[in-house]
């Protein structure tokens, strides 16, 4: 642990990280130090029902992970900078919102390399806020075509489902007389449409806290789980890849009914599939759902030891000592005697057992405060994941630091989507480090009422080498690494890695047809060149191609490859303008017809058989 002090400058009041709590973990010690807090200042949301949600996110694009927390009725959201130096600075709010938020997700949704903020409320609207450089943010909420009504709404997730390169939107609204939640597809032009019948994906008027876009079957589309309070069952969406989803709920064995909160999703036991942590009240404890790798899931929690049984909230995977397997941190109410948050310990690594276990039975030591969310991060970029709590009440924001000491060793990925969204938020990045194979996902809003850092984490164990690195974009593209030095950030731009540049020319498909061309041009490599379209042409121009993305694959001689990407559009739809000249001698009217989409040469039918595209002579 460094020797200097970590403050929260709300009070002015510097409190030193003076007490540890180490304790044993698979045969090393790990420590967090004591929460950080300002003496006697409560944070400032009151008694919101259920909590409020907090954000990791690197807002002002300095590279550090600043702070962002909702708060209750009348008070405005709060944002803490990164010094850079393990303290941060509360600055003056960058929106003006004083309803009772609830979560607050970063994310650039028109790809024009800022973040934007969307804020859920309570029985309030929900607010989209444009990023316009500077520190300006512009309400854009109905301009948008997101509704500015009194939802009760409690978390959202972002996330591409229809692989077009824009991130679209889910909003769970937990009410069961009022309200559905909402698919909003993004237009690319700064406006959103609702989807959410036509993609299947409303869920009736269940009670969702929380949804996550995560890619369950490894299929390359996101679906989407969500979790339904008060005994309604959870809801699993298989993505079809066409805009639509099926419910998969029954057959997958997700669709679990308990007082669900939680969604998070990880791989604890380094399979390749993305296993579910839902949290619950008592009444049967929380649940860890292992992916079967078949589009099935089985309740291991029992044996797992990760029930809890208490009022449990936001739980969130995280590589706690850089051990290479994933283990968790849960938020819990203190309303009841024995209430405390909890660390669950995975043994997978070491045992190859999915079993966690408890170093404190109650928690950490002094971790007893209110609390609903979490999220994690790493605030001093020493490769340790640290945790993030926004307490309830009277309680103070508890900021933990992992202090761990062990010679395990760790490696980081920020991405850079060019072709995918600019967030590149459902990449599935995948790493062989010792022999070992680890994977991890990239979300924007999970756990409860929680966004995570954005920077994707490993930790390797005693491995000295990051042997190879995939990545795989929502876009089909995958980018690879070799040979990467430990303990370091890198930053992948999608497609960067591949050594042949690959320009496309596209020819777009009448309206509602197949006949859309793409024509693939190397730009660098030796000939001759082989061709591989995902729609099965294995030439250089793939033809009668309907609307849709499609990648191309050129392979030069010697052996070098480089990825092309083509998005066919249907011909917009036909609108006509007439301009009508009305007639002074009873036959002079006539009628200039203007044609916009389409495509050339037209032919034209008049009612009154005319077949040209002006007509005069024309009687009243």
């Amino acid at each position: 642990m460094k020797n200097g002090i970590l403050l929260f400058l709300m009070a002015f009041l510097p409190i030193a990280l003076s007490a540890q709590f180490p304790y044993a973990l698979k045969g090393t010690t790990a420590t967090f130090g004591a929460p950080d807090t300002v003496s006697g200042y409560p944070f400032p949301q009151g008694f919101p029902q259920w909590g409020t949600g907090v954000s990791c996110i690197d807002f002002n694009n300095d590279g550090l992970e600043d702070l962002t927390f909702a708060t209750g009725t009348n008070q405005e959201l709060y944002f803490y900078t990164n010094n850079g130096d393990g303290t941060f600075t509360k600055i003056a709010p960058l929106v003006s919102n004083t309803h009772h938020t609830k979560m607050v997700l970063w994310a650039d949704y028109d790809n024009d390399g800022d973040k934007d903020l969307f804020v859920t409320a309570f029985q309030r609207p929900n607010t989209l806020y444009r990023n316009d450089g500077g520190g300006v943010f512009t309400d854009v909420t109905a301009m948008a075509g997101i509704p500015v009504r009194n939802d009760w709404t409690w978390g959202a997730t972002w996330g591409d489902y229809n692989n077009d390169g824009l991130l679209d939107l889910y909003v769970c609204n937990r009410h069961n007389a009022v309200n559905s939640n909402y698919l909003y597809r993004n237009n690319g032009n700064g406006t959103f449409t609702d989807v959410t019948r036509k993609a299947g994906v409303s869920d009736g008027t269940q009670l969702t806290f929380q949804a996550n876009f995560v890619d369950i079957n490894n299929d390359g589309w996101l679906d989407l789980y969500l979790a339904n309070d008060r005994l309604y069952g959870n809801t699993l969406f298989r993505n079809n890849g066409d805009g639509t989803f099926t419910d998969i709920s029954t057959s997958s064995a997700a669709g679990i009914t308990i007082d669900a909160m939680n969604t998070a999703a990880g791989d604890f036991n380094n399979d390749g599939f993305f296993d579910l942590y839902v949290t619950n009240t008592p009444n049967g404890g929380n649940v860890l759902l292992r992916n079967n790798g078949d589009e099935t899931f089985s309740d291991i929690s029992a044996s797992a030891g990760v029930q809890g049984f208490n009022f449990f909230w936001a739980g969130n995977f995280f590589d706690i000592e850089n051990d290479g397997d994933e283990d968790l941190y849960v938020s819990c109410m203190k309303d009841f005697t024995g209430s405390q948050n909890k660390v669950y310990v995975n043994q997978f690594v070491e045992t190859g057992m999915e079993v966690f276990t408890e170093p404190y039975v109650n928690g950490l030591p002094g971790d007893t405060a209110q609390s609903y969310a979490n999220a994690i991060f790493d605030f001093n970029d020493d490769g340790k994941l640290d945790i993030i709590v926004p307490n309830n009440g009277s309680d103070t924001i508890h900021l933990w630091e992992n202090i761990v000491s062990n010679s395990n060793n760790w490696v980081k990925f920020t991405v850079e989507g060019t072709v995918s969204n600019r967030d590149g938020y459902g990449t599935r990045v995948e790493i062989w480090a010792g022999g070992k194979h680890y994977v991890r996902g990239h979300y924007c809003g999970d756990a409860y009422l929680n966004q995570n850092s954005e920077k994707i984490h490993f930790g390797i164990g005693t491995a000295s080498m990051v042997d190879s690195v995939a990545i795989h974009w929502l876009s089909g593209i995958t980018d690879v690494l070799t040979d990467l030095s430990p303990n370091q950030t890198y930053n992948v731009v999608e497609n960067s890695t591949n050594p042949i540049p690959v320009n496309v020319n596209v020819v777009h498909a009448d309206c509602h047809g197949s006949d859309g061309e793409a024509t693939a041009t190397p730009g660098g490599g030796v000939g001759p060149y082989t061709y591989e379209w995902t729609s099965g042409d294995m030439t250089a121009t793939a033809t009668s191609l309907a609307e849709g993305n499609y990648l191309v694959t050129v392979t030069d001689s010697n052996g070098d490859r480089g990825i092309g990407f083509a998005s066919i559009n249907n011909i917009g739809v036909i609108t006509c303008d007439i301009a009508v000249t009305m007639s002074t001698n009873g036959v002079g009217g006539a009628a200039d017809l203007t044609v916009t989409g389409g495509k050339a040469p037209f032919t034209y039918s008049w009612s009154n058989s005319a077949t040209t595209e002006d007509i005069s002579g024309l009687a009243p």
